[in-house]
């Protein structure tokens, strides 16, 4: 590196001699420094940037994911009040022959805030929530209870 400060320094020379008095020499370019470690960002907004993702990216996953048996009804609108669009809804209706109850089969179990999800024969649920005829009547860490038709069914997690 000193060789060649060394030589612009002879050429500036050398060009002031010619040039004497048309101008004074230009002031000397400081040498570009490291950024400090204050202006550096120091990772934390990765980490905040990977939970938000992972927050919202999450359910959209699993419910993308999650194999969808509910078909729409042709003919059946629903029309949202603040959107002044129609919307198409989903029903389902539970196809039995004689006494049979239908099955269902409990795919997961997540928490979310303070309340907790489940997937029932494929659809994301909440307490309250229906799934061929049965009320979802609690969600638990171990399981999920569900009310069809005045009987208690408890779907116990296997996974």
């Amino acid at each position: 590196m000193s060789i060649i400060s060394e030589a612009l320094k002879k050429a500036r020379e050398a060009r002031d001699s010619k040039n004497e008095g048309a101008r004074p020499a230009p002031a000397p370019v400081p040498a570009p420094q490291a950024p400090s470690k204050e202006s550096r960002p120091d990772g934390r907004w990765r980490l905040i940037v990977t939970i938000v993702v992972i927050l919202i990216g999450t359910p959209l996953f699993i419910e993308f994911l999650s194999p969808s048996t509910s078909k729409p009804v042709a003919g059946k609108r629903s029309a949202s009040p603040d959107s002044g669009r129609a919307q198409f809804a989903v029903e389902e209706r539970p196809v039995f022959f004689g006494s049979q109850k239908p099955r269902f089969s409990l795919s997961g179990i997540a928490q979310f805030q303070d309340s907790y999800m489940a997937v029932i024969n494929g659809h994301i649920l909440k307490q309250g929530d229906n799934v061929q005829g049965a009320k979802v009547v609690g969600i638990r860490p171990d399981g999920v209870e569900l009310d069809y038709k005045g009987e208690r069914i408890v779907l116990e997690k296997t996974f």
